[in-house]
């Protein structure tokens, strides 16, 4: 359905939702709801609406056939040949041809002169409205008979067929007072038809006016089912017509027009010169026709089934026959309704699927799953979520990531990979173009396998349904099979990424754009932490989605140490911390195996103690291990008990000094010869400066 959305959008046909198998609009004020939207379009077709087309508002003239050939006997009868136009199909194969008006004339959607020449054709223009290719009913799908540019009536055909909006009503009888109440009287008019019919009538008539008074309270001359005005004083009308002819004695034309005019509802929008011309309307489709109807005939399925095409049972003149009816016919509307509902639910019913499962037994017989897609991080088909405090190498570790998924080579030199056959893209919300695609060549990734989609500082695609399909299908012709969106923040289109309902919603439309729309098996989601480092910023509903959740940190008390961390936890995944080693060259990284922060504080720290350490064993060549720390304290050092044995077993590793075995258990320590040189703390640790500037993002 939304391929024929789209064109008839792009035609200039202005589109309102249409009841499920039902040839009624399913909102209310579907005139001014009606537009080429196609966001707004897409959402009636996801909700399982059908579609209509406002032949008004798009400026069109819809010839509707309702007879099969009806069109070509028309074509037959145009006093001029009829130019090639964009015709639809109904589910039971009558056509619908559409044309613009001459001169942009506005017509009325009037059959009669189709009428009286024997064609069964109604025309849609002005308040009506066909329904659009591609919507379901109970015979069958509307279609697309002739696919052409709709085509200008033809000015002769127009006048010939059609009747213009400018048509007037017809001048009020002479000498009728002000307030008819002759209808409201308790006694039977005097005629020549039965007490009993002329009752049924009056009161079909009150029951009518009526309706017109309880109008004035619609709001916006709209009733809540989207019945409306401009609807309601039509049918009122042709019914009072339609009694009058039955009946023209007792009812008479002219007061009834005057009762329907002092009725029926106006305002601004709704003037009585509306009203007038649905009158006119009615006289001239109904009056037309209709002609009186024998006493012996006179009940209300004769009177009736001009206008509803529904038979009456014998019997139901009195009012409490005229209650059981109405009753009887609202009935048979549920029925009808609830009917057509289980047929469209079972028509557009998914197809059955075999649940998963059985006793355990069968589990276990069962052939074991793919490998992970990062054995011991990343489950297979997994949702991934990468928490990164600011600055800590996000981008650079998707990048690596990516590498590894693309070469199988062990991520981190750590963790065994399962590659993808297909593409990864990596949908970039925010670093420039330039540097992403620089810091990728320069870790080596294929080109060719990459698919990079930069969407700083343009449109969200996930802001707009249309844009994410297109996205999605441009992702599924390029085979991508991993996903890697980052970072949330940028990508998400809430109000607020505290609220986790917004959250929530996000995330599920996510997982359908990516697994459903481009057909991807991994999808990776970065996020930046909080102000601890440790949690997701906003709504922790982001944790909760993924199955991996990896930690990228920081140590806080080490302001100037360019160390950065890596753990993860989740679904069967557990990875103690350790600290990541970042290759300036390549832009490689790696797990160091050198443990924790809190392993890297102690580190530190006897880094720190080393240069006293070596200035002692100077001063005193051949110092015991145990008289170190004496010395250390003397010189105002801070340390703790055993840091200083530590810090010489450094120096020592560092070949600042050396060591030699004394008396008993005892060592002895001396300087080496040369210089002494103490690299900064962290020289080789994760991340410096890279080739092209600045610590990796």
């Amino acid at each position: 359905m939304l391929v024929n959305a789209r064109k008839l959008a792009g035609m200039g046909l202005y589109l309102f939702p249409v009841k499920a198998l039902e040839k009624s609009p399913a909102i209310t004020g579907w005139q001014a709801a009606s537009t080429r939207d196609l966001d707004t379009i897409k959402g009636w077709v996801r909700r399982g609406f059908n579609l209509g087309i406002d032949t008004e508002k798009s400026g069109v003239i819809g010839i509707d056939e309702d007879a099969a050939g009806a069109l070509d006997d028309w074509a037959a009868l145009c006093p001029v040949d009829l130019p090639p136009t964009f015709v639809t199909r109904s589910g039971s194969g009558g056509r619908h041809a559409l044309f613009r008006p001459p001169g942009r004339a506005l017509f009325r959607s009037s059959n009669l002169r189709f009428r009286s020449a024997g064609m069964r054709i109604d025309v849609k223009a002005r308040g009506g409205f066909l329904v659009a290719p591609g919507s379901v009913m109970p015979k069958g799908a509307y279609g697309i008979a002739e696919d052409a540019a709709i085509a200008e009536l033809p000015a002769q055909v127009a006048e010939a067929w059609l009747r213009p909006v400018e048509a007037v009503a017809p001048a009020p009888v002479d000498g009728l007072g002000p307030k008819p109440t002759f209808i409201a009287s308790e006694e039977p008019q005097e005629g020549p038809f039965p007490a009993s019919a002329v009752e049924y009538l009056r009161a079909a008539a009150e029951g009518e006016f009526q309706g017109l008074r309880a109008a004035w309270e619609w709001s916006e001359g709209e009733h809540p089912n989207g019945y409306g005005w401009r609807q309601l004083t039509l049918n009122v009308a042709n019914r009072l017509v339609l009694v009058a002819n039955a009946a023209p004695d007792a009812f008479p034309l002219a007061v009834l027009r005057e009762r329907f005019l002092a009725e029926a509802p106006t305002d601004p929008g709704w003037t009585p010169a509306d009203n007038e011309a649905r009158w006119a309307d009615a006289v001239e489709d109904i009056g037309g026709w209709a002609k009186p109807i024998p006493a012996s005939a006179l009940d209300p399925a004769a009177v009736f089934s001009a206008v509803d095409g529904e038979q009456a049972p014998r019997g139901s003149e009195t009012p409490a026959g005229i209650f059981e009816l109405e009753v009887a016919r609202e009935v048979q509307r549920l029925q009808v309704r609830e009917e057509a509902r289980r047929r469209f639910e079972a028509a557009h019913a998914p197809q059955p699927t075999e649940w998963d499962a059985g006793t355990l037994t069968d589990h276990l017989l069962k052939p074991p799953p793919p490998a992970a897609r990062v054995e011991g991080l990343i489950p297979w088909e997994a949702s991934t979520t990468i928490v990164a405090q600011r600055k800590t190498g996000k981008t650079t570790f998707e990048l690596n990531l990516a590498r590894s998924l693309i070469t199988g080579e062990p991520f981190l030199g750590a963790f065994d990979v399962r590659p993808v056959d297909g593409r990864v893209a990596f949908l970039n919300f925010e670093v420039s173009g330039a540097q992403i695609t620089g810091w990728a060549a320069d870790l080596g990734i294929d080109p060719e396998r990459f698919f990079l989609v930069n969407l700083r500082g343009v449109a969200n695609p996930f802001a707009t349904p249309s844009e994410l399909d297109r996205l999605g299908a441009l992702l599924r012709r390029h085979e991508v099979e991993s996903i890697i969106v980052d970072p949330f923040g940028r990508a998400f289109t809430g109000e607020s990424q505290n609220d986790a309902g917004q959250v929530q919603s996000w995330l599920l439309e996510l997982d359908r754009f990516a697994r459903a729309e481009a057909g991807a098996r991994d999808v990776v989601l970065s996020v930046h932490a909080g102000w601890d480092g440790e949690r997701t910023r906003g709504s922790s509903a982001v944790e909760d989605w993924g199955d991996s959740l990896i930690y990228l940190t920081k140590d806080p008390e080490a302001k100037d140490d360019p160390a950065r961390f890596l753990r993860a936890d989740g679904r069967d995944i557990d990875v103690a911390e350790d600290q990541l080693h970042f290759d300036r060259t390549t832009r490689l990284l790696t797990l160091t195996g050198r443990g924790s922060r809190r392993a890297s504080r102690a580190a530190r720290k006897i880094n720190s103690l080393m240069p006293a350490v070596v200035e002692v064993i100077e001063a005193e060549p051949g110092i015991k291990t145990g008289e170190i720390e004496s010395r250390l304290r003397t010189a105002g050092c801070a340390f703790q008990k055993g840091d200083g044995p530590q810090a010489a077993k450094a120096a020592e590793a560092a070949n600042l000094v050396r060591s030699e075995p004394g008396k008993g258990t005892t060592v002895r320590w001396f300087p080496r010869p040369g210089s002494v040189h103490f690299p900064p703390d962290g020289e080789d640790e994760t991340p410096g400066e890279g080739p092209r500037g600045g610590a990796p993002k």
